[in-house]
């Protein structure tokens, strides 16, 4: 009798322990959704809109004219509605968030996020999580792109002590900063056609450039010149070794009107 008593109170014991590690899953879902409200990812959607508007309508190449900004209301709602359906829809954002946060998190660790996202701090962690992730983007892709130069050319040192450069008979920019048209030539609505040929050694650093043919104006000439000098280069290689080469450079100065300004663009080929 005893033992029965005994093996009743066990088994009565590892039930209450088993009951008491598991969630009430109802409770977990009303914290999710709690949790979900306070970090409102629709509201950080409206932070991120206008920059995607912005990097839209330079890909689309839309003009920066009166007619063109009038479409600016209409690219807002299309993008913002077509945003609120992926980050709402049945199978969106906030769906697969709530999914994720139900598998990584317990109930309690759920609610202490819901009093952190309760608290002055939490809100504005909020408020500026969206911005800030722009804005390290931007940062981030920046940055990569400066990196790139330096790290093509180390590359290509490790490739000549290795021995394993390929041939190339023209040397190849990595660093292509744009000529800075000049203030005084876009007002004076100066443009044309700059062609350079440029003597890279075999180090990658430029020894000579001359003018080929003149834009026809000095400013457009000495912009493209000066830009050219402060560009990088890999150098071109014949047997395995770099060597001297020339390149020739093609700038393309254009000038275009917007509503109430004139401004200079360079193509360079």
């Amino acid at each position: 009798m005893k033992k029965a008593v005994c093996l009743f109170l066990f088994l009565l014991l590892m039930t209450g322990l088993a009951s008491a590690g598991q969630e009430d899953p109802v409770a977990k879902r009303q914290a999710i959704e709690r949790l979900m409200a306070l970090t409102a990812p629709s509201d950080q959607l409206k932070q991120v809109v206008p920059a995607m508007i912005q990097y839209l309508a330079q890909r689309l190449q839309v003009p920066a004219t009166d007619k063109g900004r009038t479409l600016m209301p209409e690219f807002e709602k299309m993008i913002t509605d077509s945003m609120l359906e992926v980050f709402n829809g049945p199978n969106g954002l906030i769906a697969k968030a709530a999914s994720l946060i139900d598998k990584y998190y317990t109930t309690e660790e759920i609610e202490a996020l819901n009093q952190f996202y309760s608290s002055p701090i939490g809100k504005k962690s909020m408020a500026v999580a969206a911005q800030m992730s722009v804005d390290m983007i931007a940062i981030g892709s920046q940055l990569a792109l400066d990196a790139v130069p330096d790290i093509t050319i180390k590359l290509f040192a490790l490739l000549k002590e290795k021995g394993l450069l390929a041939d190339r008979p023209n040397p190849v920019p990595v660093h292509m900063p744009e000529p800075i048209y000049p203030v005084e030539s876009s007002a004076r609505r100066e443009h044309g056609t700059l062609a350079l040929r440029v003597l890279v050694n075999r180090h990658g650093k430029i020894d000579k450039v001359t003018v080929n043919r003149s834009s026809g104006h000095q400013r457009l000439d000495q912009a493209g010149i000066a830009a050219v000098m402060s560009w990088k280069f890999l150098p071109a290689v014949k047997r395995g070794t770099p060597v001297e080469a020339w390149i020739d450079i093609s700038m393309q100065f254009k000038v275009f009107q917007t509503d109430d300004t004139t401004a200079g663009s360079v193509t360079i080929s």
